[in-house]
């Protein structure tokens, strides 16, 4: 498996967060995501950082609707 370039992996990470934005389960929506990538012959390096770029986006999302509320 080849690595990905850097601007597919931040492409997959925004298709990602879109749809576990819209998702009642986001991390099941992850899960989902990124097991499609894998069977698709994405790289584990390149996995990794999808999943973890993800899911540092869903925290930052999570925190600034936190605040709004406020």
């Amino acid at each position: 498996m080849v690595e990905k370039p850097q601007s597919s992996i931040r492409l997959a990470i925004r298709a990602c967060i879109i749809r576990c934005t819209k998702s009642d389960s986001p991390l099941t929506c992850l899960e989902d995501f990124i097991d499609g990538l894998r069977q698709s012959d994405w790289s584990a390096a390149s996995l990794h950082q999808i999943e973890r770029g993800t899911l540092l986006a869903l925290a930052e999302l999570d925190d600034s609707s936190c605040l709004a509320g406020r």
